[in-house]
């Protein structure tokens, strides 16, 4: 009796200590490592989820930028080595007329991305973090007779953010045999369209593999994982 929420935790503490005071007398080694080990793990989840519940006060919604405030609360605590959300930069358009709907979702999406990454350099994770998007096809570059576009797999784009990320445009798009734009190869060591060494077909893989890279995984296992394309070298800070 007498114990409330608020002191809970100091008389928790209290207890611990006194036991440990016991065993310290008495009790073995394996006990007392057991004990070290459970008042870690106790220190542990306290602060966590002090962090956790700091971070998550951000939370007010579930658009783009509060699923980006819920991920880097999630990597701030190391929760999980990647977390996924969805961003909207117009969703099925299809009838989208004059795209004026891809148009107004997409400069919303890009200012949600600069939130993020102010609020990223505000909890000191901006060398932490990379940000990858990825999308399974891309869109027709000329309007349908609703006026939206409709679903383009000859090409599609990718966004990649962080520190040791270079920013620029890389690879780029070219007539097929067709005459219909399509995407190009890539040159891996400067990021060109021109005499590439990655081709078309194998740009995926690249962009995968250039993922993998960028969160640090060794050219042994990378070489292992995806064999069937280089990684884009050029994307990399020195």
């Amino acid at each position: 009796s007498g114990v409330s929420a608020e002191n809970f935790s100091a008389l928790y503490s209290q207890t611990i200590d006194a036991v440990y005071a016991g065993l310290k007398q008495s009790g073995s080694a394996k006990q007392r490592a057991f004990l070290d080990n459970h008042a870690l793990t106790r220190i542990q989840a306290r602060d966590l989820g002090d962090s956790l519940g700091d971070a998550l006060e951000l939370i007010d919604g579930n658009d783009f930028y509060n699923q980006l405030r819920t991920a880097i609360a999630f990597a701030k605590i190391s929760l999980s080595p990647v977390i996924v959300v969805k961003h909207d930069f117009g969703r099925d358009n299809h009838n989208d007329i004059d795209l004026r709907d891809e148009a107004e979702r997409s400069i919303k999406s890009l200012d949600s991305l600069a939130k993020y990454w102010q609020l990223l350099n505000e909890q000191n994770m901006q060398d932490q973090v990379n940000l990858i998007t990825l999308d399974c096809f891309g869109r027709t570059p000329i309007r349908n007779d609703a006026g939206g576009r409709d679903h383009y797999g000859k090409m599609t784009l990718g966004l990649m953010h962080g520190s040791a990320i270079k920013g620029g445009l890389y690879g780029g798009l070219e007539l097929d045999n067709k005459g219909e734009l399509a995407a190009s190869g890539i040159h891996s060591g400067n990021g060109s369209s021109f005499s590439p060494d990655i081709g078309a077909d194998a740009t995926l893989a690249a962009y995968g593999k250039s993922i993998l890279k960028a969160a640090g995984i060794s050219q042994e296992r990378l070489d292992l994982r995806v064999p069937s394309a280089k990684s884009i070298d050029a994307l990399f800070a020195v």
